[in-house]
């Protein structure tokens, strides 16, 4: 297939092609997957959308009780941001330990979202801060809770005619006090985390959220006092885990549990 290539320099130009061409177009950003993707013949959009102009989904901003950053942020934008490394820690080590510097250097929130895999690495960090996703299309904007965002794998509620335009996180302090992200992969470092785990510690309870164990992230809140039983048990009912060519099932299942054991065990 001969792609049409459409380079817009605005959000306004973004919102009139996507309604123009809707599910026949892809955005390229970073180019971080796509490229990857058309390369390997996994994907050929008759239009690509080229949005790496449109600074109105850059940066990083705090308004009123959020901080809103735009879809169109790299990793390494977010690695380095010395608000989000004190205060949204968890999402501050996602983005530290996904990929290369190079591949932090392109790559974009937006996309890592957009993706809806299950291992996206941002995700699972912004599912126990509450985050919501702001979309937008020429017919209008609207807010969503980042865990109603997600249908499956590669499947989100994405209307063919709207993009990703920002991410809101309620203002908080998730310091490294109270809070991290750990990521379990094969040997090769840039490789795709097998699971993830995102921990935010709340009065006498642990909030976690799971990674590459379930179609979607999962969650779920155990008491600091409970025992390994009832830790086990509140666990495996949250997560779904498969076999792939990454990892079995059992072998994510008791990854997830030894990391939330030890979690637990740091955080008495």
């Amino acid at each position: 297939m001969n792609n049409i290539f459409i380079n817009v320099n605005n959000l306004n130009d973004l919102l009139t092609a996507k309604n123009e061409y809707g599910k026949k177009a892809k955005i390229l950003a970073g180019g971080t997957d796509l490229v990857v993707r058309m390369k390997n013949k996994m994907m050929d959009p008759e239009v690509i959308i080229s949005i790496r102009k449109v600074d109105e989904l850059k940066g990083i901003h705090s308004k009123k009780n959020d901080l809103i950053i735009g879809s169109l942020t790299t990793h390494s934008e977010i690695e380095e941001n010395s608000s989000i490394k004190k205060n949204y820690y968890p999402l501050f080590q996602a983005v530290y330990s996904l990929g290369s510097p190079q591949i932090r250097n392109l790559g974009t929130i937006g996309g890592n979202i957009g993706n809806a895999s299950p291992s996206g690495d941002t995700i699972p960090p912004l599912y126990i801060m509450d985050a919501k996703i702001k979309l937008m299309s020429k017919n209008g904007e609207r807010i969503v809770d980042i865990k109603n965002f997600f249908k499956g794998p590669g499947k989100t509620i994405l209307k063919d005619d709207e993009i990703i335009h920002s991410i809101i996180i309620p203002k908080g302090r998730w310091t490294k006090k109270i809070s991290g992200f750990y990521k379990v992969g094969k040997r090769n470092a840039l490789a795709i985390g097998v699971v993830s785990v995102a921990w935010i510690i709340k009065e006498d309870t642990i909030r976690f959220s799971f990674g590459g164990v379930s179609p979607t992230i999962s969650t779920t809140e155990i008491k600091k006092n409970a025992n390994k039983k009832k830790v086990e048990k509140e666990v495996l009912k949250a997560i779904s885990p498969i076999d792939d060519i990454r990892g079995s099932k059992n072998y994510r299942r008791d990854v997830i549990l030894n990391i939330v054991e030890k979690i637990k065990n740091d955080n008495p």
